[in-house]
């Protein structure tokens, strides 16, 4: 089986789905917009891949390459135009008819793109790819314990070490600002049901402080508001009531995940 994966932005999790899928030998490429590889703004409004090169090959060539490829994998991310050919599958967990969508936590490993990957390579989960999808599919409910096979007092080394090396910063540094962001969070102001205000300045590492608390919150995060740490009922509260109140556009979530954001104003990517 020839296999093309299209990635999407960056994270710890698709840095370790990039190194499974070179072991296997299958060719890799990035999303891209305007010549980028794609952030998460942009990840399903691609118009390319990285290395451009291949792109160009691909729909410049009467030797079109994707003939090659018997399957093209899409890994959290949406490229047009693509040839009309190419058979696509679709390897996510963000946007409703996803495989992963709306998968609660004890099935983590299935629900998670690296678990997908790894169902498609045949790869048995090893502890650490465990703690990789547990975290993020689910962070609040991995700490709560709620994932089988991931360890709490494990995913708060692995996240912490990881999150350092990936930021280029000291593991110190991390686990401060995770605590200063654990101290805000606690006594923030309440928007409803125990829902923390964080809008405003970002607070570095909040997402991690409210899933080690359990508390949940409502954050500015560019040019759009994001609720995390969430319990299922109040991500539809944001999704159904609070957010169109507060004149978001483009809302999405995902119940079982514990997320939710909207974005200001304008047609922006779906994340």
């Amino acid at each position: 089986m020839r296999r093309l994966w299209i990635l999407g932005a960056s994270d710890p999790e698709m840095v370790e789905i990039e190194v499974l899928i070179a072991g296997y030998g299958d060719e890799c490429v990035k999303a891209a917009y305007r010549g980028r590889r794609v952030t998460s703004l942009y990840a399903y409004r691609a118009d390319g891949v990285a290395p451009a090169s291949w792109y160009s090959r691909c729909h410049g060539s009467p030797y079109n390459q994707c003939n090659y490829y018997d399957r093209c994998m899409l890994v959290e991310c949406e490229v047009e135009p693509l040839p009309d050919h190419e058979v696509l599958l679709v390897v996510d967990h963000h946007r409703p008819g996803d495989p992963g969508y709306g998968v609660g936590p004890e099935r983590y490993w299935e629900a998670s793109s690296l678990g997908q990957v790894c169902a498609w390579l045949g790869v048995a989960p090893t502890p650490e790819r465990r703690i990789i999808a547990a975290a993020d599919h689910c962070l609040r409910h991995a700490y709560q314990g709620r994932c089988p096979g991931v360890d709490p007092v494990e995913l708060r080394r692995w996240r912490t070490e990881s999150r350092a090396a990936y930021q280029g910063r000291s593991v110190d540094r991390v686990r401060e600002d995770v605590e200063r962001a654990m101290e805000r969070l606690q006594v923030a102001p309440v928007l409803w049901d125990g829902v923390r205000d964080m809008r405003g300045p970002v607070t570095p590492e909040l997402p991690e402080a409210g899933a080690i608390l359990g508390v949940a919150y409502v954050a500015s995060q560019g040019d759009r508001l994001v609720i995390g740490a969430a319990q299922p009922e109040d991500v539809v509260h944001f999704m159904e009531v609070w957010g169109p109140a507060n004149k978001l556009k483009n809302i999405y979530g995902d119940p079982e995940r514990g997320f939710a954001g909207g974005y200001h104003a304008g047609d922006q990517a779906l994340r």
